[in-house]
């Protein structure tokens, strides 16, 4: 089971001087529920105590329901429980970094979120990493997001929340490190070194990478598109329209090693060149090149709701004596099967 860390902070919305008076908690855990249930990792609590905890699901089924409607928004009871299972204190926050936390936590709670990416991953934990906030004279506590992580990606866009992240992790790997050893340690924890891992990964480049390996292993496409927009390139621009086309073409064959393949499209089979661009993977048509015609299938390295169907974009220039005139169509490519 790949199991992902998660790390939550539970700290005040308002202001500077409101976030000093409210409780602050901070989460470092992972979770998986894919084949069987876990949930463990290190809290924080307001007073700087740090601690390990882990649900031990296999044993105790009167655990309460996890990931639930309320999980981002607790009752003031509900958090001082949520990390009871399997606690064991391992040290506490040096004074410093205890306010040093809150800092920051003032700074990452008024910033926006990035967009939630698909990243192509199934049933392989979430990581997690969240502000909880109990404000004085309130119940339930409120969530500022630094990260998420597993399924799907996104994380404050705060300047301040990848150092803030990064530094629970490491609290995190510091109370594992203490509940390995022997002997105890009781010094206080606080300004770690920095952890051999990226800010935040780039789950949109992650993504793509994957999709665009996906492409070059892919022996053969299938190609429609539903539209198509011809401009004249002569310096008059006359005669620019849409109109609707039903265009499909096959594409078969496809080495990317050798980078050669071949298309088929009404009945005409031609070879093609594989290369690559910013967009994706590109298919050439070598035989248009010889009639001086440009006949390009740009495929784009991004699966479409997460199956193995891509955004492409063919597009034909067609050079006469006086310029050219465009032609570009819209549509997608799936991958079809391999041949027995």
């Amino acid at each position: 089971m790949d199991t992902r860390w998660i790390v939550f902070c539970a700290g005040a919305l308002l202001s500077s001087t409101a976030l000093a008076d409210s409780e602050v908690h901070c989460e470092v855990s992972s979770s998986n529920f894919a084949w069987g249930a876990h949930y463990a990792g290190t809290v924080i609590a307001t007073d700087g105590t740090v601690a390990l905890f882990e649900y031990a699901f296999d044993k105790r089924s009167e655990e309460p329901e996890l990931f639930g409607d309320s999980w981002l928004s607790p009752t003031r009871a509900e958090l001082a429980t949520r990390f009871n299972p399997g606690r064991r204190v391992l040290g506490n926050l040096c004074a410093d970094r205890r306010a040093w936390l809150r800092e920051q936590l003032a700074v990452v709670r008024t910033a926006g979120l990035s967009k939630e990416i698909d990243t192509g991953t199934r049933d392989a934990g979430t990581a997690r990493t969240h502000c909880f906030v109990l404000e004085p004279g309130h119940d339930r506590a409120t969530v500022v997001l630094l990260q998420q992580d597993g399924e799907t990606e996104r994380h404050s866009l705060s300047p301040a929340a990848p150092q803030l992240a990064n530094w629970l992790t490491a609290v995190s790997a510091e109370a594992r490190r203490r509940d390995a050893i022997p002997a105890k340690d009781s010094s206080c924890i606080g300004d770690l070194p920095p952890l051999n891992m990226p800010l935040y990964r780039d789950a949109v480049v992650e993504v793509r990478q994957r999709a665009m390996a996906e492409l070059k292993a892919t022996p053969a496409l299938h190609c429609q598109f539903a539209q198509n927009t011809r401009a004249e390139l002569d310096g008059e621009q006359v005669g620019n329209y849409d109109s609707a086309l039903g265009l499909s073409v096959v594409f078969s064959d496809l080495n990317s090693t050798t980078s050669l393949g071949r298309g088929e499209s009404f009945g005409q089979m031609y070879p093609v060149r594989i290369g690559t661009s910013v967009a994706g993977l590109t298919l050439t048509n070598v035989d248009a090149e010889k009639n001086r015609i440009e006949d390009v299938v740009t495929i784009v390295a991004y699966r479409i709701r997460g199956h193995a169907l891509y955004p492409a974009v063919k597009h034909q220039i067609f050079l006469h004596d006086l310029g050219a005139f465009a032609v570009r169509y819209t549509g997608e490519c799936a991958a079809l099967p391999k041949s027995p």
